[in-house]
C-alpha cells in the first residue's frame, strides 16, 4: 500500500472518530450524500456505534454534479439553523 493510500485511510478513520465523538457529546452531525439509500445505511451504523437517537445525525441529499441538487441542499441546510463543526461528504 502506498504512503498516499495510508494517509487517506488515516484521514477517513479520523473523520469517522470525529463524527462519533460529536454525536456522543451531544453534537449534531450532517452527512451530505449522493445516494440516500447508502446514507441511511451509514447513518444507522453510526447511530448504533455512537448509541444516539436519530435526530442528531442528519443525512441530506447532495449530488455535486447537479446544480439543482446543490441549490436544494443549500436551501434545506439554511433552514436547519445549525452551524456544523464538521461537515462530512460521503460519496
Amino acid at each position: 500500500m502506498s504512503l498516499k493510500a495510508v494517509k487517506l485511510l488515516l484521514l477517513l478513520m479520523m473523520m469517522m472518530m470525529m463524527r462519533l465523538w460529536l454525536l456522543m457529546v451531544g453534537g449534531k452531525v450532517y452527512m451530505a450524500c449522493r445516494s440516500m439509500e447508502r446514507a441511511r445505511a451509514a447513518a444507522d451504523e453510526i447511530k448504533q456505534k455512537a448509541g444516539v437517537d436519530g435526530n442528531r445525525l442528519i443525512a441530506m441529499q447532495l449530488d455535486l454534479s447537479s446544480l439543482s441538487s446543490v441549490r436544494g441542499f443549500v436551501n434545506s441546510f439554511k433552514t436547519s439553523n445549525y452551524l456544523p463543526l464538521l461537515f462530512y461528504l460521503k460519496h
